[in-house]
């Protein structure tokens, strides 16, 4: 009788990720792999990628990992994605918007620990624009 080890699964995300992007799913340990998760997610891809990402992704992803021998073994991931900040865009205060007439448009200042890309239709990315 011959007694084979059990593979050793793992399983990462490239998670926390926001919302909107792609969620990508890693497995390692075996030969073929059978993915699980929330809303009733399934793949049998070493590495699946998910997206763009929305709340109904977030939760534990559980992977089974069969080797050569057709041993299993499971490993799991929590994946979390973030809330995208809320943003507003608002005239300089003061000004006066009349049809047809260049206004000046800004962006709050980022808070503490966080930043912004501004990024306008017409390819600027300053804070603000005329």
């Amino acid at each position: 009788m011959v007694v084979n080890p059990l593979p050793t699964a793992t399983a990462s995300s490239n998670g926390p990720v926001c919302y909107g992007a792609a969620l990508n799913l890693y497995a390692s340990g075996g030969v073929s792999y059978s993915w699980t998760g929330p809303n009733g997610f399934r793949s049998t891809a070493q590495n699946p990628s998910r997206g763009p990402s929305n709340y109904d992704m977030m939760g534990s992803y559980v992977v089974t990992v069969t080797d050569a021998n057709g041993c299993e073994s499971y490993a799991n991931v929590w994946v979390v994605v973030n809330v995208l900040p809320n943003s507003t865009i608002t005239p300089v205060p003061g000004d006066q918007i009349f049809i047809g007439q260049p206004v000046t448009l800004y962006a709050p200042e980022a808070p503490a620990g966080q930043t912004y890309n501004y990024i306008w239709t017409t390819g600027a990315t300053t804070r603000s624009i005329v």
